[in-house]
């Protein structure tokens, strides 16, 4: 009985739910104005990217991801949201993908 609580233990742990990143909704995305929204917004709003890229051109990308593994792999879920900021730090442009 030692030893098979402990395996029992893992086996849970292993079979689990594994999420990262913020979940981002579909209202979230219905708010974002190319033109109007701007990085500071986009932050309040999304919390921190997981990453930033300067471009030479002035513009910066951002980029918010998520993802859920259900319970044994099950109801996979996968969001990315690529944001384009203009050198005024509004949105130039956005592309929101959802996989489920």
């Amino acid at each position: 009985m030692r030893t098979f609580l402990p395996a029992i233990l893992v086996v849970l742990t292993l079979s689990g739910c594994v999420m990262g990143g913020r979940n981002i909704t579909q209202e979230q995305i219905d708010q974002i104005d190319k033109g109007n929204t701007t990085k500071t917004e986009l932050i309040s709003m999304l919390g921190k990217p997981q990453s930033k890229t300067h471009k030479s051109s002035g513009y910066e990308v951002l980029t918010w991801s998520y993802f859920n593994s259900g319970l044994l792999g099950k109801k996979e879920q996968a969001k990315v949201l690529t944001v384009i900021l203009a050198p005024d730090d509004t949105v130039k442009n956005f592309s929101f993908k959802s996989q489920n």
